[in-house]
């Protein structure tokens, strides 16, 4: 009983609902960001980012997919289907970026490994679990688990005959936005060194990647914070993070 209430504690960060705000569009176009939500959101999910990318002068397409019922194959398949839907109903022949968050950012990976664009941009991923997350360590094998966050979310290991072990390195720029404050207690002591109440910072990390910045915020939090977005508008245009 004390196990599962530690579990069910630790899925509940993942269903916070967005906080709404607004903000003015600015009408200059730099590229198409794709902006790719995380597990157990919607394209909902990204608004706040999509608005500021707006505001700098990117235009955006969030993209939805089943992130908690549906197998591996069948989210792919979804994923394609999206970022060709975006794609197609802008310019395309404009530089294409990507945002992502959280499970987003390996499945935006494993979808430019396999259909790379020619007028690929740049990506920024925020808090990805690039290596897995030891939450799926300690609970991955629990059938309630499973039940709860679907098949994807066992595959965020660093099992070497995971999904996300076989995923290549990339040939894009990447900057990595790691989140390193937790209010969660139990993830902080389940998770070994700095995290953000679902990945450690070293998890988050990427081989061959182009910058790293840690935020002060939640792996929630890190979609609102105004120094993410920040740091994701300046990433894109300029291929490293602010100082």
């Amino acid at each position: 009983m004390k196990k599962t209430m530690i579990l069910i504690l630790l899925i509940a960060q993942f269903m916070i609902l967005p906080v709404n705000t607004s903000i003015a569009k600015d009408e200059r176009n730099l590229g198409l960001v794709i902006l790719v939500h995380g597990l157990a959101r919607s394209s909902n999910a990204m608004w706040l980012i999509g608005q500021r990318l707006e505001k700098a002068g990117y235009r955006t397409c969030a993209i939805d997919y089943p992130s908690m019922t549906e197998s591996i194959e069948n989210t792919q398949a979804t994923i394609s289907s999206e970022i060709e839907r975006c794609i197609k109903s802008n310019n395309t022949a404009e530089i294409v970026h990507f945002v992502t968050h959280s499970l987003g950012g390996p499945l935006a990976r494993d979808y430019l490994s396999s259909a790379p664009l020619k007028n690929m941009g740049r990506m920024v991923m925020l808090s990805p679990p690039n290596h897995g997350s030891d939450l799926v360590e300690h609970f991955g094998h629990w059938k309630y688990f499973r039940s709860v966050l679907g098949p994807i979310a066992s595959e965020l290991t660093a099992d070497h005959s995971s999904w996300l072990a076989h995923l290549p390195v990339p040939n894009y720029e990447i900057g990595v936005l790691a989140g390193n404050y937790t209010f969660n207690p139990i993830a902080a002591y389940l998770l070994d060194g700095k995290d953000d109440g679902a990945v450690t910072i070293e998890d988050m990390k990427l081989e061959g990647m182009a910058d790293f910045m840690e935020v002060s915020a939640t792996h929630v939090t890190i979609r609102y914070s105004s120094i993410a977005s920040r740091q994701i508008s300046y990433f894109l245009n300029q291929g490293h993070f602010a100082d």
